[in-house]
């Protein structure tokens, strides 16, 4: 009798084990999943900011200029690449919009490449048309994330708020302020960073009440 107890109990402890490992790990991978769609969500909005100093960038001369812009766009592509194999839906659809945009940027910048070469005014409009259509699709990433927000606790949440008010304070501050201008220029970049920043708040503002 004593000998079948002994052997409950134990089994009592093995059990008791098992089920403390499967919530530690069941809890790791949790933390995890939150963890990277924070570092996600950083490198994305990153990417954003590389962007937009790309549309900054000014030189006299066209061959510095072209490499520049060139550079930006391989520092945003450094940036996305590591994301592309993420399995993880919500963070899948994000990596598959702001891939969509950088795409845009990376033609864009090919051809200011091509047309370090010729130095053709024409051609230079041109790019420029091209760098503003790349910048319109930054909204796909922004609306991907309010449809399929990625998992992320309230304190990835505040980081995010955080890091945004840090790299774009200057930009979101200008927007707010352009609201109800009819003849304030749109700054794509800043527009989907304010919705996404919208989307990581406890109470999310309606969009009339942001433009």
């Amino acid at each position: 009798m004593k000998r079948v107890a002994g052997l409950y109990i134990a089994w009592l402890v093995v059990a008791g084990l098992l089920v403390l490992v499967l919530v530690a790990f069941v809890g790791y991978r949790m933390h995890d999943n939150y963890a990277r769609s924070e570092e996600c969500l950083e490198d994305v909005l990153h990417l954003i900011r590389e962007l937009q100093d790309l549309r900054k960038e000014n030189s006299d001369q066209p061959s510095e200029y072209a490499y520049r812009v060139q550079q930006h766009v391989s520092d945003a592509r450094r940036l996305l690449s590591p994301w592309i194999a993420d399995s993880q839906p919500d963070r899948h659809r994000i990596v598959e919009a702001a891939n969509g945009a950088l795409t845009e940027f990376e033609r864009a910048a090919d051809l200011c490449m091509k047309l370090n070469h010729d130095g053709g005014s024409e051609q230079l409009a041109e790019f420029r048309v091209k760098v503003d259509s790349s910048r319109e699709r930054l909204a796909e990433i922004s609306a991907t994330i309010h449809k399929h927000p990625p998992p992320l606790t309230s304190a990835n949440k505040r980081h995010l708020i955080r890091y945004i008010d840090n790299v774009f304070g200057t930009e979101l501050e200008a927007l707010r302020k352009s609201k109800g201008d009819p003849n304030a220029q749109m700054e794509w970049e800043a527009v989907a960073v304010l919705l996404i920043r919208n989307d990581l708040e406890g109470s999310p503002k309606p969009l009339n009440e942001l433009f």
